[in-house]
């Protein structure tokens, strides 16, 4: 178990200096989500002849991944609590709260993060549950 630590934590060191030399504006999913809000919002025939809506998940996969190395989903929650999804929530305008209990998010936001949810986050949920749960574990 404990080459296995080790490794892990190679692995978070390496995560952490991925983007260390990187502008905050490009490196944290807020941010980047923000600016192509504001792209949308000021220029929005640009944003569609450009397909930035079909993009963005690819645009954000890498940023959200580098979130999800440190994230077990049996001991860490639910993906709400994460600071990549908090931040997709307000990087489009309602609060947090607003956008998870009621109908505030777009469509397309909505499009936007089940698919990000799909294609990043249920894996790693299948892949614990498959070789990490234990069934007759009481604290899990």
């Amino acid at each position: 178990a404990l080459p296995l630590k080790q490794k892990v934590e190679e692995v978070e060191a390496e995560a952490e200096w991925l983007f260390g030399d990187a502008a905050p504006e490009f490196v944290e999913v807020r941010q980047v989500r923000a600016r192509f809000a504001e792209w949308e919002a000021t220029q929005p025939s640009s944003y569609a002849d450009a397909y930035i809506g079909v993009c963005l998940p690819t645009l954000l996969s890498p940023l959200v991944r580098l979130q999800l190395i440190k994230w077990d989903p049996l001991k860490m929650g639910t993906i709400s609590e994460l600071e990549w999804y908090k931040d997709m929530l307000a990087a489009v305008g309602p609060s947090h709260e607003e956008a998870i209990n009621g109908t505030e998010l777009a469509e397309e936001e909505q499009i936007l993060l089940a698919g990000l949810c799909c294609k990043l986050v249920l894996p790693r949920v299948k892949h614990a549950v498959k070789f990490s749960w234990d069934v007759h574990s009481l604290t899990q």
